[in-house]
């Protein structure tokens, strides 16, 4: 989980960055990594509350 979530700080810094300047990609790429990250923090939650 901390790989997933250094990736994340990484992507939405990556992000904002391209936003701030001008770049309109920026917004998708943030919609990509929040989404991402969301998807697997949900499967990793469910995949351990499965687990005896």
């Amino acid at each position: 989980m901390a790989f997933i979530t250094v990736v994340t700080v990484l992507g939405i810094v990556l992000s904002i960055g391209l936003i701030v300047a001008g770049n309109a990609r920026g917004w998708g790429l943030l919609a990509f990594v929040v989404l991402f990250s969301g998807g697997v923090q949900i499967w990793y939650r469910s995949m351990r509350s499965q687990q005896p």
